[in-house]
């Protein structure tokens, strides 16, 4: 990994420290876990995220590692969303954000590349706050669709 690549991923750690640690000022703090296929490349992901309810908008800062066949693929998101309908049991939501995607093939030079997402999810009223997201990332050579299923704690 390079230098560039080592500096995204402090930054990123950074980001997600920063809004667990002002999370009390902001709103609601909920840490989770998630897990999903990245329809494009073919390849399973696991990630980590923390959602920080702001008035009306949840401000979602993520990352999630992509097993690819030929090497590896991180991506740290700074992700946003609003709700757009609420039911006893079940929320929707839609919004969109940032990122930036460290590729690190196997044999070659790293790359990375930025990326603007659009994502929409549902989020289950049980215990876990279990949720389904879909997500579109738009990125030089990495555009693709993603869905995956995770819980909040």
């Amino acid at each position: 990994m390079n230098q560039f690549g080592k500096t995204v991923i402090v930054i990123g750690a950074c980001l997600i420290v920063f809004s667990v640690s002002h999370a009390g000022i902001l709103g609601e703090l909920k840490p989770g876990v998630r897990a999903g296929f990245y329809e494009d490349d073919e390849s399973l992901f696991v990630g980590v995220d923390v959602l920080v309810r702001v008035t009306v908008v949840n401000v979602n800062p993520n990352a999630e590692y992509v097993f690819v066949d030929d090497g590896g693929l991180l991506t740290l998101n700074l992700d946003g969303y609003v709700s757009v309908f609420s039911a006893p049991l079940v929320s929707g939501w839609v919004g969109g954000g940032v990122g930036l995607l460290y590729l690190d093939p196997l044999g070659g030079d790293s790359d990375t590349h930025t990326a603007v997402n659009l994502i929409a999810g549902l989020e289950f009223s049980l215990p876990l706050s279990p949720y389904l997201i879909g997500k579109f990332v738009i990125a030089d050579k990495h555009d693709g669709f993603a869905v995956g299923v995770g819980v909040r704690f």
